[in-house]
């Protein structure tokens, strides 16, 4: 639940882009027990935002629910775990990735640009996504955001997010540090969104191109002609 990022340009007389930095760094130097990375998320950095280094097999580290939107200019990487700390990841998974300019994930000497590619090899990262994650710029998902309803439930260890919103909202959990709350509403005129669907379950944004005041007595469910409508939130500018 937390967001790592840094700020670009120059603060302070530092070149902040000349500095490699990363978000989370784990270094075994003994006794390393289990550690979660859970719900981050990880905006800017020149360098990679987790670095799983030099840790033993007695590690046991668990790396979910995270977005790594590396958007650093130059080259860069999304997660590198060299070979010495292989042993150690237990769970790499529901992560969602956008690396403007690099690698998604560096495996011993294995460079990944595809996380199919990446599961076929390690089997991790069956739930892995890549795309824009559509963050404001408070780094909270925004409608139609890849993260929204696509990570794993992990309210065994937290339910809330960064801003102590409850997860879910809807029907699954957030990826990254923020759970979008239905408040972020599309403007008038955006095309009918999918925000989860689920067999039985159909939740639905919908937002109507009318600028009739009268239209509004024609609009229903039937009207707009979704199958098997269990539950639809309607925002509309004209149901006022």
């Amino acid at each position: 639940n937390n967001i790592s990022y840094i700020e670009a340009g120059t603060i302070n007389g530092v070149d902040m882009d000349a500095i490699a930095n990363k978000g989370v760094i784990l270094k075994d130097t003994g006794g390393l027990g289990d550690v979660y990375i859970y719900n981050n998320t990880f905006g800017r950095h020149s360098s990679n935002p987790i670095s799983v280094v030099d840790n033993t097999a007695s590690a046991s580290v668990h790396i979910q629910n995270n977005i790594i939107a590396n958007n650093f200019p130059t080259n860069s990487i999304g997660i590198y775990v060299p070979t010495t700390a292989i042993a150690s990841i237990s769970t790499l998974n529901n992560n969602l990735y956008f690396i403007a300019s690099g690698d998604l994930i560096v495996w011993g000497s294995t460079y990944y640009t595809s996380l199919a590619t990446f599961f076929g090899a390690t089997g991790f990262e069956a739930n892995g996504l890549t795309g824009n994650p559509l963050l404001d710029g408070s780094y909270n998902l925004q409608v139609n955001s890849p993260a929204i309803n696509a990570g794993a439930d992990l309210a065994a260890f937290f339910t809330t997010d960064k801003d102590g919103v409850t997860r879910p909202q809807s029907l699954a959990w957030d990826i990254g540090a923020d759970e979008f709350v239905i408040g972020g509403l599309p403007t008038e005129g955006t095309p009918v969104a999918v925000v989860q669907a689920e067999s039985g379950h159909h939740y639905y944004i919908v937002s109507f191109l009318a600028r009739d005041p009268a239209a509004k007595s024609t609009i229903s469910p039937s009207k707009i002609n979704i199958p098997t409508l269990k539950r639809t939130i309607f925002i509309c500018s004209i149901c006022r």
